[in-house]
């Protein structure tokens, strides 16, 4: 059992150490764990979970920029003392 949990601690270091070497190549940090998962995952999963990690950032920011729309108005009304 310590056997199996040291070759998955070693197979993620060099990994890295892989990533590391690639000389001139700036090595941006979302890299890192893309690349391990799509080490281990096949192709249709990696997409599915690429597609809903990509689904979830577009609804938070869609539900941000409402929030932020919403205090702007509200300022805004204030300002002049105007209501709905």
């Amino acid at each position: 059992m310590r056997l199996k949990k040291l070759r998955k601690f070693y197979r993620f270091f060099h990994g890295l150490n892989e990533l590391e070497e690639r000389g001139a190549e700036f090595l941006h940090m979302h890299e890192i764990p893309l690349k391990w998962l799509h080490d281990r995952l096949t192709a249709p999963q990696f997409l599915i979970l690429s597609g809903i990690l990509v689904g979830c950032t577009a609804g938070l920011a869609g539900v941000l920029f409402k929030v932020i729309v919403h205090y702007i108005q509200h300022f805004y009304l204030q300002s002049y003392q105007l209501s709905f």
